[in-house]
């Protein structure tokens, strides 16, 4: 009996880790919205306002890649808000990489008086 018991127990957790893994590979494949909250330094505001117009179409032939918004604050012309629409978080985090690897990702942050605050988020069901 009690080898019994301790074959259903460590099925039961097999079974929790599995659908915890399963989880977790749909939630890498699921489409994401990257928001990206920028504070731009007066001094290289036009600068940055050049690179976020052009962000949209500099991104088409990213793999994974659907879609960009870029807002800008109306008393505060200095603060962005990017929203980026990718397939999944892993073909994002790939073309991250690749600006990281390139200085492109310092060059922009060297612009900003603040880090920026960056998170990942998905729709919710039936929208």
């Amino acid at each position: 009996m009690k080898n019994t018991a301790r074959i259903l127990v460590g099925a039961c957790l097999f079974l929790v880790f599995i659908g915890g893994v399963v989880m977790a590979q749909d939630v890498d494949e699921k489409p994401v919205y990257l928001i990206i909250q920028f504070e731009v330094r007066a001094e290289r505001l036009e600068e940055f306002t050049r690179i976020m117009s052009g962000v949209k179409q500099a991104m088409t032939t990213e793999s994974g890649f659907e879609d960009a918004h870029v807002l800008t604050g109306i008393d505060a012309p200095n603060q962005f808000i990017l929203i980026e629409r990718w397939q999944s978080k892993a073909l994002h985090l790939e073309h991250f990489d690749r600006i990281v690897a390139s200085g492109d990702w310092k060059n922009l942050r060297e612009m900003l008086s603040s880090a920026p605050v960056m998170q990942y988020t998905t729709m919710l069901p039936n929208q």
